[in-house]
């Protein structure tokens, strides 16, 4: 007999208090949607997983923000959906990037990035730990509200979350570690990558038959993705605006 998983994507939440416009917007999505999910999740089409897949915040250098929106729009998401926080499975997004700090590492970042280029340079560079340094401060946030609800904060590029008891594992990559988070007006399309490595490391952490895999960015922004793709799992959630 095959189980069926039901899983709630969200994405691209871009949660703000500073921007009153986008956050009385954000209010009455938040209303619609709990009314949805308590007229929807019953019985059998309760969600096993909750998947975010990136940019939870408009401006990660606004205090607390992380924690803001948890309290504030996470937690109502949880409850209305019935579903417990230690389902909810968070992935970031270059929003939720710090840019303050993306420009004060402006040297240590371009030095980074410049190890893109060679697939073998750039494993290098995560085994040392230099990525999982600059992961640490960029998304601090972030990764304090992963750490609050339980979630694994794993080496900074990917995070992996076992389901035995629904036969599910869920490898998270942050496409976004090597952002530019708006700076400088700098794209991110094609500038982007994660460290085979990392991505092979994951799925070694696995014991599930089954398998997704969440990110913020789609593959095809990254730089070397065709190699990222011969070891995609089974299901893949992305959402980009």
């Amino acid at each position: 007999m095959i189980k069926i998983v039901n899983v709630l994507h969200l994405s691209d939440l871009h949660y703000t208090k500073v921007d009153a416009s986008k956050a009385f917007e954000l209010s009455q999505v938040k209303k619609a949607l709990i009314k949805d999910l308590g007229t929807y999740c019953v019985e059998d089409r309760t969600p096993d997983l909750i998947i975010v897949s990136g940019d939870l915040v408009a401006r990660a250098s606004e205090k607390d923000i992380h924690t803001h929106v948890f309290d504030d729009f996470l937690d109502a998401i949880c409850k209305a959906a019935r579903c417990g926080e230690e389902r909810l499975v968070l992935v970031p997004g270059n929003h939720d990037a710090d840019r303050s700090i993306v420009e004060k590492r402006e040297v240590e970042l371009t030095e980074l990035k410049s190890k893109q280029h060679d697939s073998h340079t750039l494993n290098s560079v995560f085994f040392d730990d230099r990525i999982a340094h600059h992961v640490s401060d960029v998304f601090a946030g972030f990764l304090e509200l992963k750490e609050m609800i339980g979630d694994s904060t794993g080496d900074g590029i990917s995070f992996v979350r076992n389901f035995p008891e629904i036969g599910v594992d869920v490898i998270s990559l942050n496409t976004a570690w090597a952002t530019w988070a708006g700076y400088k007006n700098r794209s991110d399309h094609g500038n982007l990558s994660v460290p085979e490595a990392a991505f092979c490391k994951s799925i070694e952490s696995c014991d599930a038959s089954f398998k997704i895999l969440a990110t913020h960015h789609p593959l095809s922004w990254l730089r070397d993705y065709r190699s990222t793709m011969e070891h995609v799992p089974h299901s893949i959630f992305w959402c980009f605006e």
